[in-house]
């Protein structure tokens, strides 16, 4: 008696199943039809769907939140470019890890598997992938740190130019030659870095003239710093910001003179240092001073 009644449940049991695997087929059609098995889960193409279109939404909300701070840092002063970047970047990895999460829950994969899954990968890491590793953490300590933000003037090693873009694994820098530099974080952070506008973006020029003796030492210095003086991106002030004019050493071809000056935009500096070589050369021209210049090699007679 008991074995027929449990055989009675166990055939209930089966009709019920079967009549839920019935109505479940009507409800979702070919969607809730199981198309593959990936790790013991079974995929249908509702889940597919689904988890398409996740990706496609988080992919419009990074690209939604880039131009929304693209627009605030150009229409509010207070948000600087670099700040506008930090945000950026922080906006990207939330949505990102966010969209990870959702789409792993929307294929109905075990986040117990994924834990083990990221166990292997951090071993794994710790013993092939330090490179990587390191420029990723450099990358996150430069973007809270911002020693060195976009558009900075930079000087790493041998490679000097301007931050175009930073990466979390690398640093472009775009060099005066235009060439575009790939510089890893990591060398921004344990190499010796020169920033030149860090702090601010004043640029100190320093220009040397050796003059042939006879003109009086004093009057070459106030035609100097008048030259300086007359350029209207040279900062005026007292000294130290403003132009200073000295005798600074005596060659055998001359009497050597050097201008330092100040100008606002370090970036200007070469241009402006040309235009003051161009000024003084025609200051001395019309004053009778003479550039104590190499002497040509006469040519070898027989």
């Amino acid at each position: 008696m008991p074995d027929r009644i449990s055989a009675v449940a166990r055939h209930g049991l089966r009709d019920m199943e079967n009549a839920a695997q019935i109505v479940h087929g009507q409800t979702t059609g070919w969607l809730g039809s199981p198309l593959v098995e990936v790790a013991g889960t079974q995929l249908t193409a509702f889940m597919l769907v689904r988890t398409m279109l996740i990706v496609v939404l988080v992919w419009v909300a990074v690209r939604l939140v880039r131009r929304s701070l693209d627009r605030a840092s150009n229409e509010r002063p207070e948000i600087t470019r670099s700040g506008a970047w930090v945000l950026g970047k922080l906006a990207k990895w939330l949505l990102l890890l966010v969209g990870a999460y959702l789409v792993l829950t929307s294929l109905g994969i075990d986040l117990t598997r994924a834990t083990l899954i990221m166990s292997a990968l951090t071993v794994g890491i710790g013993f092939g992938l330090q490179n990587i590793v390191n420029n990723f953490v450099s990358g996150i300590i430069l973007m809270f740190e911002r020693s060195v933000r976009v558009g900075d003037w930079v000087e790493v090693g041998t490679t000097r130019g301007i931050v175009k873009q930073m990466n979390i694994r690398s640093t472009i820098v775009s060099t005066f030659d235009r060439a575009e530099v790939i510089v890893p974080n990591s060398d921004l952070i344990s190499g010796h870095v020169t920033n030149w506008t860090l702090l601010d973006s004043t640029g100190r020029i320093v220009v040397t003239f050796e003059v042939v003796p006879g003109p009086d030492p004093d009057q070459v210095c106030e035609l100097l710093v008048d030259c300086a003086r007359q350029h209207e991106i040279v900062c005026k002030g007292p000294e130290p910001a403003g132009p200073v004019a000295r005798v600074s050493d005596i060659g055998v071809r001359g009497i050597a003179f050097t201008l330092q000056c100040f100008v606002a935009d370090v970036m200007t500096s070469s241009r402006v240092r040309g235009e003051l070589i161009t000024s003084v050369t025609r200051r001395f021209s019309d004053e009778g001073i003479d550039l104590a210049l190499a002497s040509r090699a006469s040519p070898v007679t027989d």
